[in-house]
């Protein structure tokens, strides 16, 4: 897929224009908070229709899967594939980016619910929005083991010259990587936001850069600003 220049720009810009967005509803079978659909869609539209950009969500394929649980009740499932597109005012457009989920067939409204959750987790990883949402593995990787878990063995001292962690290893990796990418010759913002695009675990990761979480990280620090440069086209 090659993407315009146009919509290369607008993507910078969105980027550059969104902000954190609050939880605002709660998952009660997961426990935890996140945000609703329609605050990620009032939150995002205007920054997206300033920029003249605009997105479509066609179904490519979907089939209804049952299984039936231990106490032998029947469960259905609708597994859908998604092709998106980013479309700007030029009447420039990229895509399609292919995406599946799957959700309870709970009738017509399941169809609905697909397309919300794949067009908003399509937004968020090309925009880079942090929401707070756990759906990283990264964010489980330090959760702290139940008291009534605890061994009763006193707690080993930690030394305060301790490595890195193995979240920061990987994120000093993940750096390498596209240091490597940037490093090419005649390499443009275009390039790299198409390079982000092209895989999702790449989105997810930058994501997380661009929101700060791993700024202690000098190799991070340098990076954004890297980043920051190649926009201005220092």
């Amino acid at each position: 897929m090659q993407m315009s220049p146009s919509i290369a720009a607008a993507i910078v810009s969105v980027c550059r224009d969104v902000r954190q967005l609050g939880a605002d509803d709660r998952n009660n079978h997961g426990g935890y908070n996140f945000v609703s659909v329609d605050k990620f869609y009032a939150a995002i539209g205007p920054v997206m229709a300033k920029y003249g950009l605009a997105t479509l969500a066609n179904v490519a394929r979907s089939e209804v899967v049952e299984s039936v649980s231990d106490n032998n009740k029947v469960k259905s499932h609708l597994h859908t594939e998604w092709e998106l597109y980013l479309i700007h005012e030029d009447g420039s457009m990229y895509g399609p980016v292919r995406r599946d989920v799957t959700v309870i067939a709970a009738g017509p409204q399941a169809y609905a619910s697909a397309e919300s959750f794949v067009t908003k987790y399509f937004l968020r990883s090309t925009f880079k929005i942090p929401t707070g949402d756990k759906d990283d593995a990264d964010l489980h990787e330090n959760t702290p083991i139940p008291a009534r878990q605890a061994s009763s063995k006193a707690a080993p001292k930690v030394s305060l010259k301790a490595g890195p962690s193995k979240t920061d290893e990987r994120v000093l990796a993940f750096v390498e990587e596209i240091n490597a990418f940037l490093n090419q010759p005649d390499i443009t913002i275009v390039d790299f936001v198409e390079y982000c695009s092209a895989d999702t675990t790449i989105e997810d990761r930058m994501a997380k850069i661009d929101a700060g979480v791993f700024n202690h990280l000098e190799a991070v620090q340098k990076l954004r600003q890297r980043i920051t440069d190649l926009e201005v086209g220092v």
